[in-house]
């Protein structure tokens, strides 16, 4: 790849087909540099013009599906703010609209992954025609927020598969630090896991091994933002050897044996996965039915008629699990609770039963109590048990989060980032855990964005104590400072002393 993607020089560069200058990974480049100028995008089949300031999109010409799912559909020549307008006579609320148009933008970026033939140009600093209004996410998380809605775990799987053996290296730009790229904790961690084993010459299968589905959808996010990339591992030379002897044929495993090992492995299956049922629609009476069918013809005792007593007797018990299976399916709790399991599974999601839930929220509430005696260890252990039992609930994964700062498993940029992530928290809540984030970025000396979080906290909740009384340390701070700088009688009277 001839282009430099690293530095300012690179907005001059961005003139080409769309395999040297993929456009996500332009755009998140153009996120870091805070470029402002327009982004055309051009493939056989669509054509789309972003308009960028200060790294953010303000403009978006050539989508005229982009908010489809507001129920708005406009011309080719629709400009964002004319479809934003459209969604808000529709009755869309002004948020709702910024956040789809956001969403709508992530995935027609992700669909155009495998398009070819295209070409991409970036003109630098033209500026917008109209209002600069920025959509309300920012490039990273409409870019991870497309994938992960377009590409689900079965298609990476499937792109994958392949490249197991594949080296992966990284190749991370220098123009900006990395806290500043709005990765996930799981990214982040697998940079960290690349860079530590770059000697050993890692493989995407060695990265991904420990937690396959999650790791899969970060090793996308790295691959498409070109942080990572990925090279074929050479073969490597064998020294001549002799040719052993021939080891002899082994034996054919005979009826016993086969039905016998058939028969642990059936000992150790569900119901459904006796049976063979694989997919949701399969969970029906006809499904069940026809899987029944289907399995007792490789167990029926008129198969093995012939056989000795001793095999007979093994297909018998065998035949016998698989009725116990069939009887079991036919409850429609049983079914209700394996349709939705297989659903969750394809969906790459977690199936949640109610003892799990039972289980996570005791879990949880021994982690408060641990948390509370500054046990931290014990708590954040309690609180990932529950979070590994129950994804769903917010409150565990934002424990999770304060307690791994606490015991220093994440950084205050990991945590940070982390729980502005958790989708879930709303109203006082909400303003409660931004709080608790810029307590931790305070830590963290990270003190203007901490204060921004207190506005946000303030407008959530004008009555948030701790919020207020930052507001008026600041205030206090910024005063004596003014004072000190005016030479006022008073100007020492804030300045905090000397240690």
């Amino acid at each position: 790849m001839s282009a430099s993607w690293s530095g300012m020089g690179l907005l001059q560069q961005i003139d080409g087909s769309n395999e040297e200058y993929p456009p996500i990974r332009v755009l998140f480049a153009l996120y870091r540099l805070k470029a402002s100028g327009r982004l055309s995008i051009q493939h056989s089949s669509s054509a789309f013009v972003l308009t960028l300031q200060s790294g953010k999109v303000v403009g978006l010409i050539g989508a005229p599906e982009l908010l489809s799912a507001c129920g708005v559909s406009g011309s080719e020549d629709a400009d964002l703010m004319a479809l934003i307008g459209a969604a808000i006579a529709s009755g869309t609320s002004p948020d709702e609209a910024m956040l789809a148009a956001a969403n709508g933008l992530g995935d027609l970026l992700a669909n155009s992954i495998d398009l070819s033939g295209g070409q991409v140009r970036f003109e630098d600093g033209i500026k917008p025609s109209g209002a600069a209004i920025p959509l309300p996410l920012s490039i990273p998380r409409i870019i991870r927020g497309g994938l992960e809605r377009t590409r689900p775990v079965a298609v990476l799987e499937a792109a994958l598969a392949e490249k197991l053996s594949c080296e992966i290296r990284l190749s991370l730009p220098d123009d900006t630090t990395l806290d500043r790229w709005e990765l996930t904790p799981v990214s982040l961690r697998l940079l960290r896991i690349i860079k530590k084993n770059a000697d050993r010459k890692p493989t995407l299968g060695m990265v991904i091994r420990k937690d396959p589905i999650e790791r899969m959808v970060a090793v996308d996010l790295l691959l498409q933002l070109g942080l990572v990339s990925l090279f074929e591992a050479p073969a490597r030379a064998r020294r001549p050897r002799k040719k052993p002897a021939a080891a002899p044929e082994p034996a054919v495993a005979g009826p016993l044996e086969t039905l016998t090992a058939e028969l642990k492995q059936l000992q150790g299956l569900k119901p459904w996965e006796v049976l063979g049922l694989r997919q949701s629609t399969e969970i029906s009476d006809e499904g069940i039915d026809r899987a029944n069918r289907t399995a007792s013809r490789k167990y029926h005792p008129d198969q093995f008629s012939a056989e000795p007593e001793p095999v007979r007797a093994i297909a018998a018990e065998c035949f016998a699990i698989l009725q116990d299976a069939y009887g079991a399916m036919r409850s429609a709790t049983l079914r209700e609770e394996v349709s939705a399991r297989l659903e969750a599974a394809e969906n790459g999601e977690q199936y949640v039963t109610d003892r799990d839930r039972t289980e996570a929220e005791l879990l949880y509430s021994k982690a408060q109590l641990s948390f509370r005696k500054k046990d931290y260890t014990a708590a954040h252990d309690g609180f990932d048990r529950a979070l590994r039992l129950n994804p769903g609930k917010w409150r565990y994964a934002y424990m999770a989060r304060r307690s791994g700062y606490h015991t220093g498993v994440l950084s205050g940029a990991e945590t940070a980032q982390l729980i502005l992530d958790i989708d879930g928290p709303r109203g006082l809540a909400r303003a409660d855990v931004l709080f608790e984030v810029a307590e931790i970025l305070m830590k963290e000396k990270e003190e203007a964005r901490a204060h921004e979080l207190y506005k946000q906290v303030l407008q959530l909740n004008p009555e948030h104590i701790g919020a207020r009384r930052w507001g008026r340390i600041r205030k206090m701070r910024k005063s004596a400072a003014d004072d000190e700088s005016n030479g006022s009688l008073f100007s020492g009277l804030f300045r905090r002393k000397k240690k």
